[in-house]
């Protein structure tokens, strides 16, 4: 693992409380967990954590349709004390291969996808990093972190992931690496996660051009 890799795991175990002694992890009473399955479509708010520096931090409402292959992002910037600034929506249809960029303006363009949609389970040769919980007593949540790769159809990413410990809903989110032609490197956290529900989220704009 490079210097980088093991810098940015290090940042998310410190962040999300995982770096516990194995006292603290699985119960000599509990099963060994096994990798699990995200909920194969709902809609979040996702916080871009690495934007938090730059004083302008991005938000990002996702919205995902693992069964039609169908994925949104509405791009947002948020500047305290609450003012949030559309940015655009990018739809990502993985099932034609074709991602469409809609402007705040509402302009559309389209380019070809280069790379798969990210599947809802973990692969099974997945680690867990460790578990913990937030929250005090009855009102704590525990959740795991698992680490793992994804190294075909145009991917060739590394993905730290922390989960809850129930119902394997997604908490906190790095990835490293390139999907496609681009590079990734991303820090994420979760909120307001749910049941899919604006499903116009999907509609793309007739008059949408196409990029080369």
């Amino acid at each position: 693992m490079a210097f980088e890799e093991k810098s940015i795991l290090l940042l998310f175990l410190l962040l999300t409380g995982l770096l516990v002694s194995p006292a603290h992890g699985v119960g000599k009473d509990e099963e060994v967990p096994t990798p699990c399955c995200f909920p194969s479509s709902f809609q979040a708010t996702v916080a871009d954590m690495r934007s938090v520096a730059t004083g302008q931090m991005r938000l990002f409402e996702v919205y995902r349709d693992w069964d039609r292959r169908l994925q949104a992002h509405r791009v947002m910037t948020f500047a305290p004390p609450g003012q949030v600034a559309p940015v655009m929506t990018m739809i990502l249809d993985f099932a034609k291969s074709v991602e469409y960029i809609i402007s705040a303006s509402g302009d559309c363009q389209s380019r070809p996808l280069e790379y798969a949609m990210l599947e809802p389970c973990m692969p099974e040769d997945a680690v867990l990093l460790g578990e913990t919980y937030l929250g005090f007593g009855e009102d704590a949540t525990r959740f795991r972190a698992w680490s793992f790769k994804r190294s075909d159809h145009g991917r060739n990413i590394s993905m730290t992931v922390a989960v809850t410990h129930s119902d394997c809903v997604p908490v906190m989110e790095t990835i490293t690496g390139t999907m496609g032609r681009a590079s990734v490197d991303t820090m994420a956290t979760f909120t307001s996660f749910t049941e899919l529900q604006n499903l116009d989220i999907f509609d793309v704009p007739p008059s949408c051009s196409v990029l080369m």
